[in-house]
């Protein structure tokens, strides 16, 4: 992955730290691969003949690698039976992020809250982010 982001044309490179999930769509070889610490998703496929996987490209810039903008630190994805859906669970956030696979350019359109998020400057705010006293 990390080589797709460095071969593209476009100057703004996000390189995709943490992979931390993978989730395949039912009726394809194409997935979606979690990363962490960049707060993104991408688009993978997988050649169905020799299992070369190939970053995907993103249909509105061919000169990026396709990121799908989420929420903070997300964990787990999962695709619906019918493909039409993808569910990733952004654990700083509190939230869901329900991404439209169905759309040309894959989205985010919906976001769920989980939990409620602590009040911003308490402790359990900076519990929540990360950060010492």
């Amino acid at each position: 992955m990390h080589l797709a982001v460095k071969n593209q044309a476009n100057a703004q490179r996000l390189f995709i730290t943490q992979p931390w999930a993978i989730a395949f769509k039912h009726l394809s070889d194409e997935a979606y691969v979690v990363s962490a610490a960049s707060n993104i998703v991408v688009k993978i496929g997988v050649n169905a003949v020799d299992g070369t996987v190939a970053v995907q490209s993103d249909p509105a810039d061919a000169t990026r690698v396709l990121q799908i903008p989420l929420g903070k630190n997300p964990r787990g994805i999962v695709v619906n039976a019918v493909d039409s859906r993808a569910y990733v669970m952004n654990y700083v956030s509190r939230n869901v992020a329900v991404i439209d696979l169905t759309a040309s350019v894959e989205n985010v359109f919906a976001v769920l809250p989980a939990a409620r998020l602590p009040v911003a400057g308490t402790l359990e705010d900076k519990v929540q982010i990360g950060c010492g006293k």
